[in-house]
């Protein structure tokens, strides 16, 4: 539950309203029947998930918001963590937040196989650098020091 967590941010001196989530639900499908809303949360959940999917740059910014949002999960200071922990998330319904319809392990996947990729195009790019600084032979004439006596 939130308990612990709204306890700390009280004694932190933060004023705190309760938000009944039923009058959230409410407001989503006025007049509606539990299952309504249901279905209406249902519907807007695959709504934003097909948005996201058929948008490339909208997939890379759920993923990288996602991603953003675990690290800094991980980051909370040590009165937080001991009740915000992040082995207690749940990564799959947080990827559902973020209307991603992968799983996490395939999303840790994608990211690994992007960094990859883009260290790989580093390395290219620096050793194509390099290979342009390493000094070439001109195409002029070649003179030994010991045939300019000679001549």
């Amino acid at each position: 539950t939130e308990q612990p967590f709204l306890s700390l941010l009280q004694s932190a001196g933060m004023a705190l309203q309760p938000l009944d989530f039923a009058s959230i639900q409410a407001a989503l499908c006025p007049g509606g029947s539990t299952r309504d809303i249901y279905l209406m949360e249902l519907a807007l959940q695959k709504q934003m998930e097909a948005r996201v999917v058929s948008e490339p740059f909208l997939q890379g910014a759920a993923v990288a918001a996602y991603s953003s949002y675990v690290r800094a999960y991980a980051t909370h200071s040590r009165a937080v963590h001991k009740v915000l922990h992040v082995g207690q998330l749940h990564l799959g319904h947080v990827a559902k937040s973020f209307a991603l319809r992968e799983p996490p392990t395939a999303i840790a996947k994608q990211q690994l196989k992007r960094k990859a990729q883009t260290r790989a195009k580093e390395s290219k790019a620096v050793r194509r650098d390099d290979t342009k600084k390493q000094r070439r032979p001109s195409k002029g004439v070649f003179a030994s020091e010991f045939s300019a006596a000679l001549d």
